[in-house]
């Protein structure tokens, strides 16, 4: 539902883009701002996950999504739109951190990599339905409606999140799947456990890689339709199938690339997606006069994209204590999210600059390999504290 209502701007941006008579950077400007809101408010989304357990920030938070969702839909100048977006947004930011906290309490460390693996096929699934849902919708019934289905969609899972779902496994004492996690050599008081983690300098590099990746990721996510569609011409049905090929071929990804992370290495897996995803981003612009091609690059971008980000997670739930989990993915996610609003931005007026998408991707794919730079150095430096290493 969640990555449906992120993705779906992307898909609905060619029609809004002609509807509303804006540019391409005013539009990026839009999607700027739900991650405006989604990078400063998840820290405190992941802080009040392990404060209160995930189940009601997560209830909570996809109301406010469906508030932000509905207003979308009533938007006439970029500027409301930015102010939707901002309210989305901040509901957005219990999707992800506050979920991977709660799915990382469920299960032990070696069947952690399996479980967010699966968890992140909903986004494919939702993503990859709604690439071929919304643009039969908005010819029939228009963009606007569009925004009003995926509203009620947020709305309805505030409430079953509200009703079923348990933050521990210790709600229903019940152990965790796969064992007991051996989250961290010891357990000590926050205090000593958050300086630990600030002085090293794996969590830093990790989260500026996380920055990098993200930045050159949602180029992507946000654009590849409208480049189609706008820039080489395919038939804006066709150009947002696109949207439905990254998000189907990252369910096998999603599900194969982190279990295999289970035995690589965290770190050894994320580099492979971020090469990958790095190589493909220029793919994108050196074969977009052939569909085929480009479908085929969008496939393989797909697989390795879905399995990015669980497998970040992962990393911090094996790296970091137990009891701060939620909070490092959330200090992360600021910089995802940064990274994600400034994409948004920076590709859109680099678009409007150059008249070509050529530009913003390219600029995309140098960004993905400064992500690999800081993977490649943080492996390199390693910062103990009271027995941990970070």
């Amino acid at each position: 539902m969640a990555y449906g209502i992120r993705f779906g701007y992307g898909i609905l941006l060619p029609v809004m883009i002609k509807d509303l008579e804006m540019s391409v950077g005013e539009a990026g400007l839009i999607y700027s701002g739900y991650f405006l809101a989604y990078a400063f408010i998840a820290p405190v989304a992941g802080s009040l996950t392990d404060r209160m357990g995930g189940r009601y920030v997560i209830a909570l938070f996809c109301g406010v999504l469906g508030i932000g969702t509905l207003t979308m839909g009533s938007i006439y100048q970029w500027q409301t739109g930015f102010a939707s977006a901002v309210i989305m947004g901040a509901g957005a930011s219990a999707t992800w951190t506050p979920v991977v906290t709660v799915v990382s309490r469920w299960f032990g460390a070696k069947w952690r990599g399996k479980a967010l693996g699966i968890l992140v096929t909903g986004y494919g699934w939702g993503f990859g339905v709604m690439g071929l849902l919304l643009p039969l919708l908005a010819v029939g019934y228009g963009w606007r409606f569009c925004w009003q289905f995926l509203a009620a969609m947020a709305l309805s899972s505030a409430l079953v999140n509200g009703l079923l779902l348990r933050s521990n496994p210790e709600d229903l004492k019940v152990k965790p799947w796969g064992g007991v996690a051996k989250d961290s050599e010891d357990e000590r008081p926050k205090a000593g456990v958050y300086r630990s983690i600030f002085r090293g300098s794996v969590f830093w590099l990790m989260g500026l890689s996380y920055f990098a990746i993200s930045f050159a990721t949602y180029t992507v996510m946000l654009y590849l339709v409208s480049y189609a569609n706008l820039e080489l011409g395919i038939e804006y049905a066709v150009a947002a199938m696109l949207a439905s090929i990254v998000a189907f071929s990252g369910i096998p990804g999603g599900l194969a690339i982190p279990a295999l992370s289970d035995y690589l290495g965290r770190k050894a897996g994320i580099t492979l997606c971020n090469t990958v995803v790095m190589l493909t981003l220029f793919g994108f612009v050196g074969f977009g006069s052939n569909l085929h091609v480009l479908m085929a690059t969008a496939a393989i971008f797909g697989v390795f994209y879905s399995a990015i980000w669980p497998i970040y997670a992962a990393y911090v739930a094996d790296y970091f204590p137990k009891e701060v989990t939620g909070t490092v993915i959330g200090l992360w996610t600021i910089n995802y999210g940064v990274g994600a609003m400034l994409s948004s931005a920076v590709a859109g007026y680099l678009h409007d600059l150059t008249q070509t998408f050529s530009w913003p991707f390219i600029l995309a794919s140098l960004m993905a390999g400064l992500s690999i730079i800081f993977m490649l150095t943080s492996s390199k430096l390693k910062y103990r504290s009271h027995g941990a290493v970070f």
